[in-house]
C-alpha cells in the first residue's frame, strides 16, 4: 500500500501557511514542525519531501528572525537536496540560496560570500529559466545585497526573502 501525506500532514501545512500569510509565524512553527515529524515517519529521511519539511520549519524560524536556529534545518535540506536532486536542479539551487541568505541574515557577509551559494543559485536558474522570471531577477537583488552594493538596501534581501 503506497503510503501518502494527504490527511496526515496536509492540514498542518495548510494552516501552517495561513498563519505565515497573516504574519503569525510563532503560531505557524508548531505546525510546521509537526508536518515534519509526519512527513519523517512516513518518509524516512530519503526523499526530497523532507528537504522541502525542513526548509519550511528554516523559513518559519527565518521569518521570526531566529537565523541561528534557521542555519543547520536550511544546511540539512540542502544536504538531501544535493544527494537526491543534484547540484543541478532548481530545488537544490533554492536551498544553496536559503543557506546563503540566512548567512547573510545572520551578518556573515564573508562567510555566506565564500560558500558561492548565491552565485551556483544563480547560475543553475540562468540555465533552467530565462533572464524574465521573476525569481531569477530576485536573486540577481540578493547577489548584489551579499556583495554590498549601495544601491540595494538590506531591506530588499528580507523582504525578497519572505515572498519566496
Amino acid at each position: 500500500m503506497k503510503q501518502t501525506l494527504v490527511g496526515y500532514d496536509q492540514w498542518h501545512l495548510y494552516l501552517a501557511y495561513n498563519l505565515n500569510a497573516q504574519g503569525k509565524y510563532a503560531l505557524a512553527q508548531p505546525l510546521f514542525g509537526k508536518a515534519l515529524e509526519i512527513c519523517r515517519r512516513l518518509l524516512g529521511d530519503n526523499h526530497p519531501h523532507i528537504a522541502t519539511s525542513y526548509n519550511n520549519v528554516a523559513s518559519n524560524l527565518n521569518a521570526q528572525g531566529e537565523y541561528a536556529a534557521a542555519q543547520p534545518l536550511y544546511e540539512k535540506a540542502l544536504e538531501i537536496r544535493r544527494r537526491l536532486l543534484t547540484d543541478e536542479h532548481s530545488d537544490t539551487a533554492t536551498s544553496d540560496d536559503n543557506v546563503a541568505s540566512n548567512l547573510n541574515a545572520q551578518g556573515k557577509y564573508a562567510t555566506a560570500q565564500s560558500l558561492d551559494d548565491y552565485e551556483k543559485a544563480l547560475e543553475i536558474r540562468r540555465r533552467l529559466l530565462t533572464d524574465t522570471h521573476t525569481p531569477l531577477n530576485g536573486h540577481g537583488r540578493i547577489r548584489r545585497c551579499v556583495n554590498g552594493s549601495p544601491s540595494t538596501p538590506r531591506i530588499h534581501c528580507r523582504f525578497w526573502k519572505r515572498r519566496h
